[in-house]
């Protein structure tokens, strides 16, 4: 992922949930950065990380880590479900049905074993 695709999303989503904001708890010691939490919700979507190796390796509880992701994932979709997580439209699908035509398969899309 780009560093300015990180940034937009981390940005959002400390605007949208003042979960991912770096506060202060009842001892006054300072909490993870956003940065860790989201990095820790992406490794456990992205490589399958357990909530304990990512709360290990960022510093932080497993229930941290498990709420982040929660967190991470509804911010996610109520955020960028309108623009980006919509059902494809004709216009979307003809370029892929396209070029799997040109390579024999007519109408594959939706097919789990065309799909790679």
């Amino acid at each position: 992922m780009s560093h300015n695709v990180f940034n937009r999303i981390s940005g959002d989503l400390c605007h949208y949930d003042r979960y991912f904001v770096q506060k202060l708890d009842a001892a006054k010691k300072v909490g993870p950065l956003p940065e860790q939490k989201i990095t820790c919700a992406l490794q456990m979507l992205a490589y399958g990380a357990g909530a304990d190796q990512c709360a290990e390796y960022f510093r932080m509880a497993k229930s941290t880590s498990i709420e982040a992701l929660q967190r991470f994932t509804r911010g996610i979709v109520n955020l960028y479900s309108a623009e980006y997580l919509r059902a494809p439209t004709m216009a979307d699908l003809k370029r892929p049905l396209a070029k799997a035509e040109r390579k024999g398969f007519h109408g594959m899309i939706g097919s789990i074993d065309c799909m790679h």
